[in-house]
């Protein structure tokens, strides 16, 4: 009998977590859809957006093959990252490793992953008075979110990202996966160290974005992306079409995580960079930082604010 209940139990717990996904699911797809997602975005009068020829170059590339890459210094010229950059992601990468040996890691790793280290959260706001924070809402990086999404920007999960090398099998964001935050969306990264081979590249099937050439193979599973086995990615795209990155120190991806990808598997080297996401405000993904309520945040121009707290 007590046998009998105890599956009774099961069934029933298995059930409601099924009842639960699918609700879940059919009120996403419902967010989703063109009508509700035109909706609920807050549209921006763009068209008075005037783009530099550097940045129309970034635009294309996102549009036709869902990335696109460059050096910083190429956006704010020669010796930007060498003179402003790089002291203030030593100091965060030496408190990152001090925080690792101390506590193991502790909060710092979230979200299940245990092989990437976050920098930022409720405890410690993000001011833009520091020339890295304030590239989040630097015209060259909004501006181009504005274009790409057609929309009023939302920005969220600002951090820097220090990856560990492991000898464990890829596992969560290391496997082929789409993001599931939005239809389609903007993510910046700024790596402040060489990316070789062995330090978890970012990998991208090139087109793979919402409305590109694969779009439409593997699609997400609404709300949870979806996760794609390396040998399904092998047998239907050709290695040509796996762009894969190995970069130098300095070099700035903008990539729409709508499309197929994976990185940050360091096998013996780490990972370190700075990143952030634009997306639209129908997107589901919560803010991950607090911002300083300072002299630097009350002279952010009034579009940007609304990016950044409603």
């Amino acid at each position: 009998m007590q046998q009998l209940t105890n599956y009774k139990t099961y069934f029933m717990i298995t059930n409601l977590k099924g009842l639960y996904t699918g609700l879940v699911s059919f009120f996403y797809k419902i967010r989703m859809s063109s009508f509700i997602h035109r909706l609920i975005s807050k549209k921006y009068n763009h068209k008075q957006i005037n783009l530099t020829p550097l940045q129309e170059g970034v635009l294309r590339n996102l549009k036709e093959k869902g990335y696109s890459m460059l050096h910083i210094d190429e956006v704010f010229g020669v010796g930007y990252y060498s003179n402003n950059l790089i002291p203030i992601a030593k100091v965060v990468k030496e408190k990152l490793n001090e925080d690792l040996i101390m506590e193991g890691g502790g909060d710092r790793f979230k979200r299940g992953k245990d092989f990437v280290a976050r920098f930022y959260d409720e405890d410690k706001p993000i001011s833009f008075a520091d020339k890295i924070n304030e590239l989040v809402i630097n015209d060259f990086f909004y501006d181009l979110a504005v274009k790409y999404l057609d929309t009023h920007p939302r920005i969220t999960n600002i951090d820097y990202w220090l990856n560990i090398p492991k000898q464990d099998a890829p596992k969560s964001s290391q496997k082929w996966h789409r993001d599931y935050e939005d239809l389609k969306l903007l993510k910046v990264f700024l790596y402040l160290g060489d990316v070789t081979s062995e330090s978890g590249p970012l990998s991208y099937v090139e087109s793979s974005q919402r409305n590109g050439k694969f779009g439409e193979l593997f699609p997400r599973k609404f709300p949870n992306g979806v996760v794609v086995d390396d040998k399904d990615i092998d047998a239907y795209f050709t290695k040509n079409e796996q762009k894969t990155f190995t970069l130098k120190d300095g070099t700035l991806v903008f990539a729409d995580t709508s499309g197929l990808h994976k990185g940050g598997h360091c096998t013996s080297d780490e990972r370190f960079l700075y990143t952030f996401t634009y997306t639209s405000f129908a997107g589901i993904s919560p803010r991950n930082f607090k911002i300083s309520n300072d002299k630097a945040f009350d002279e952010v121009e009034g579009r940007k604010k609304i990016s950044l707290v409603e």
